[in-house]
């Protein structure tokens, strides 16, 4: 029987890793608080102690939530929403306190809208992914009408396009040491632009990852051969992949991770650009992270009810279960009650409308309803 709450999209732990807030497909966000349970006290869940802090209408009912995260700015930390037709952003104070009542947006940003003729506009494009640079107050936005966006966050005005793809965007991660926007979408590549100027300045696409592979064959990389999942080349079939479904890098910002529909991710060497491994999955990934404080683990998630644990160079560790069909969203912590403990916190929400919660890769600790 299918379930009949609302797909979880978007998940994201808050910086102190105490909270986690969860967007659904009706425009709502879940906000639930994790404490650990007692030294010696029962240790089911991973030690962990959920409770829903709030569930709050924050876009217009069938607004559906796709993208959070958090933004430091001078009147305090910022929540951040991208839904279907609307950026929008509350303080996290604000937020705890809400309840069931929610606070009024200190923000709202709205994608361009197309000009059509004798004046009229097109349809508000929806926000399928956010970055945030902290040093330098802008976010950085992925869109539907396949452009990415910059904006200041204390004016709350646009400051840089991104534009020239024409397919929708998927997905969106930010390398700010490089000063690299990375983007991929629909037209199933991976663009790589300059922050400063908005331009592109490398694609990469499975046939480029295939020559890519071929021609660094025997090569390694943080002590495994490259290639070391089977090998893009093979994989991909000389071009093939589809859309493009999510992007991720390391802390370091040596090494990106993307996923392409047709199942399989890859993980690429960002100052050579060279291919490092190639790694099949069972359907299209969907979000894909390194883990915390790590440059040689990945984990992912598709369109199937699996959370993929991986090495760089392609050897699969571990995947376990979610009880979702298809695994939407994805966000990972380093911190366990807001401790930092060595121990970190996955939580998958699913398009049962439930989040799956991991302390230990091999099996979810639990499961939260929405």
């Amino acid at each position: 029987m299918e379930s009949t709450s609302p797909a979880v999209n978007a998940c994201l732990f808050s910086p102190c890793g105490t909270y986690l807030i969860s967007g659904t497909a009706l425009g709502k966000l879940h906000v639930w608080k994790f404490t650990q349970a007692a030294e010696g006290g029962d240790e089911e869940g991973g030690g962990l102690l959920p409770s829903r802090v709030a569930e709050l209408q924050a876009h217009t009912v069938g607004c559906a939530i796709y993208a959070l995260a958090f933004a430091e700015t001078k009147s305090g930390l910022l929540l951040l929403s991208g839904a279907d037709e609307e950026i929008c952003g509350w303080k996290w104070d604000a937020i705890l306190k809400a309840g069931s009542t929610m606070p009024a947006a200190v923000l709202r940003l709205e994608n361009p809208r197309t000009a059509l003729r004798r004046g009229a506009l097109g349809q508000l494009s929806e926000t399928s992914a956010l970055a945030v640079d902290a040093s330098g107050g802008v976010l950085y936005s992925a869109a539907g009408n396949g452009d990415a966006y910059a904006w200041d966050l204390t004016t709350q005005s646009m400051v840089s396009t991104f534009s020239g793809v024409g397919e929708p965007l998927h997905c969106l991660t930010l390398c700010s040491k490089r000063k690299q926007l990375v983007t991929g979408g629909e037209e199933g590549a991976v663009r790589l632009w300059d922050v400063r100027s908005a331009k592109c300045e490398h694609v990469v696409t499975p046939t480029t990852l295939a020559a890519s592979s071929t021609a660094s064959s025997g090569a390694k990389a943080g002590g495994g051969t490259v290639g070391g999942g089977g090998g893009a080349a093979a994989t991909t079939g000389g071009g093939v992949g589809g859309w493009c479904g999510c992007v991720g890098v390391d802390d370091d910002e040596t090494w990106l991770v993307a996923g392409w529909s047709d199942g399989f991710l890859c993980s690429l060497d960002l100052n050579t650009r060279a291919v490092v491994a190639c790694m099949p999955t069972a359907a299209a990934p969907l979000a894909a992270a390194f883990e915390p404080g790590s440059d040689f683990h990945v984990v992912s998630i598709g369109a199937e009810s699996g959370l993929y644990h991986w090495r760089l160079t392609g050897e699969l560790e571990t995947r376990a279960t979610c009880s979702s069909p298809t695994a939407l969203g994805l966000a990972i912590s380093g911190k366990v009650g807001g401790k930092e403990s060595g121990q970190q916190v996955i939580a998958v929400g699913g398009s049962a409308g439930t989040v799956d919660v991991f302390t230990d890769l091999s099996h979810r600790a639990f499961t939260l309803c929405m």
